[in-house]
């Protein structure tokens, strides 16, 4: 079963995402920016989150938070729980 094909209106190219992914220490923070990079290239997003290792449901939330608030607030939320 086929999902939609998902649109996105990027602010950034697949260069920028991936040098970003790349020089990012925090691996929470780099899973986030691997997973927009990866849906930048094509990469269903089912794909994506078996390769990152999250939810879909992840990967939309991180998606909706780089399109409201850039990159910058994707990169300021840190993890929950314990």
């Amino acid at each position: 079963m086929r999902g939609r094909k998902l649109t996105v209106d990027w602010k950034h190219t697949a260069e920028e995402l991936h040098a970003r992914y790349k020089q990012e220490r925090n691996i929470h923070i780099a899973k986030r920016l691997q997973a927009l990079f990866l849906l930048r290239c094509g990469t269903p997003t089912r794909q994506v989150a078996l390769i990152v290792g999250v939810s879909r449901m992840s990967i939309h939330k991180w998606l909706t938070g780089s399109r409201t608030g850039g990159l910058h607030a994707l990169t300021r939320r840190t993890r929950g729980g314990n």
